[in-house]
């Protein structure tokens, strides 16, 4: 009966990382004064260890994404996976020359 209860239940990610920067905000308004800018310890090195895995976190859901996405697209239009994967692989190659004129 606790497995049938358990099963399904899954926290998304933007949830958990919803609360994490809520908690570690938390923690750092209530460790800093307002009348000087905050030290360099333990708690600084904590938050951009933090800010690091966010960001790989967020990345990677992004990524999956838009695989998903492309997954679809795919199967929808009848083009093959390999096409969509080399389409993709050349337009992120010729992304930074776009912005650099």
């Amino acid at each position: 009966m606790r497995g049938r209860a358990a099963r399904g239940r899954h926290v998304p990610l933007w949830a958990l990382v919803a609360a994490q920067g809520c908690v570690l905000g938390a923690a750092l308004h209530s460790t800093t004064a307002t009348v000087h800018i905050p030290a360099t310890g333990p708690l600084h090195w904590l938050m951009c260890a933090v800010a690091f895995v966010t960001s790989i976190a967020w990345i990677s859901l992004c990524a999956n994404e838009l695989l998903g996405c492309l997954s679809a697209l795919g199967l929808i239009m009848g083009i093959s996976p390999t096409i969509l994967g080399v389409t993709v692989r050349a337009q992120t190659a010729a992304q930074p020359h776009t912005f650099s004129l």
